[in-house]
């Protein structure tokens, strides 16, 4: 939760996250992405060091997550972890977006959280339904640059109204809260040029895993 000027009213401790590589879960289909952090966090002990504002999300409070002894605390919607000596930031998302509030929650949450720590790299993890793409088999992957979702972006503005059909319907592969990041980071059609520039210098990427509903694949 958040103060009404938007500061974290649960930060753990505040260590300095600039310049480090923060990695975004969409929660998506088989919620592999949430999976794969659970992983990293556990894997590499990344600490809790903030929870943030989960008014767009659907009320959700757990007990902690842990391997072998039980931890004390509650687990919040929406939390960010980190590794000094990694450099590396996670953003844990345990609860949906509310209908018809991703766009809020992007613009007013998750954005002005990553201006904020001017990180230096982003990797975006989503996964999509493997039914809906021709090339690529249930448990496949691929990873898209910058320079590769700028080049689509361009592509899919260069189509005639009869192809555009066929555009939708392959942009419909990522996760509505990714294709909102995109627009916040200037990589879509429909991107948002109020901060074009803040991104410039980024790197971003996007790691995309096709799976079938259930799956709960973790091969990244």
């Amino acid at each position: 939760m958040k103060s009404s000027s938007g500061t974290s009213l649960r930060k753990v401790f505040n260590p300095d996250l600039k310049h480090s590589t923060l990695i975004i879960p969409s929660v998506s289909i088989g919620n592999v992405p949430q999976l794969a952090i659970d992983l990293l966090i556990h894997t590499h002990n990344l600490e809790k060091v903030d929870s943030l504002d989960d008014l767009y999300l659907y009320p959700f409070a757990s007990p902690v997550d842990y391997v072998t002894e039980p931890k004390k605390g509650i687990s919040h919607a929406a939390e960010v972890f980190h590794n000094k000596d990694l450099n590396l930031t996670l953003i844990q998302q345990r609860s949906p977006i509310l209908p018809y509030n991703t766009k809020l929650y992007v613009t007013n949450i998750i954005i002005p959280f990553i201006t904020s720590h001017e990180f230096d790299r982003i990797l975006i993890l989503d996964s999509s339904d493997a039914g809906l793409v021709e090339h690529i088999s249930s448990g496949g992957i691929e990873l898209y640059t910058k320079e590769d979702l700028l080049s689509e972006s361009l592509e899919s503005m260069k189509l005639n109204k009869e192809e555009s059909t066929t555009a939708a319907h392959e942009d419909n592969r990522n996760s509505k809260y990714v294709r909102c990041l995109l627009e916040n980071f200037n990589l879509s059609n429909d991107s948002n040029e109020s901060h074009s520039n803040e991104f410039k210098d980024v790197v971003i990427d996007l790691l995309v895993s096709y799976v079938y509903e259930g799956d709960n694949d973790l091969r990244w």
